[in-house]
């Protein structure tokens, strides 16, 4: 048996960083044999050029931007239903006006035609 050195932290974070570890495993909680909860997990520790060497797919950092995308989509949206609803709104009265000028010439009252 071969005498070997001590192996420092810093060595092994360098290792597992530069070849990568996974670590998977599988949770269930079960009570009378009726599984409760059930945890799956898979887990890559490994640099960024590490999992882009193995086709991990690494996010690009813009998530500020993504944020900012959804807030201006959310507010857009607002003021198009804003304006959706005024539109209704307006239409609604134009029959209502239509509506009532109809019942109004049934009983014989003269009543200009509103133009749509």
């Amino acid at each position: 048996m071969g005498y070997k050195e001590p192996v420092t932290l810093l060595e092994v974070l360098d290792r597992i960083l530069d070849k990568g570890i996974v670590i998977v495993g599988d949770v269930t909680v079960s009570i009378g044999g009726v599984d409760l909860l059930q945890l799956k997990l898979r887990l890559l520790i490994a640099s960024v050029d590490t999992a882009k060497k193995i086709g991990v797919v690494i996010p690009t950092g813009h998530f500020e931007e993504e944020r900012l995308k959804d807030k201006i989509r959310g507010e857009l949206m607002e003021e198009m239903k804003d304006e959706l609803k005024e539109e209704m709104r307006d239409e609604i009265r134009k029959e209502f006006k239509r509506e009532q000028s109809k019942e109004e010439r049934k009983r014989g009252k003269k009543v200009p035609v509103a133009a749509a």
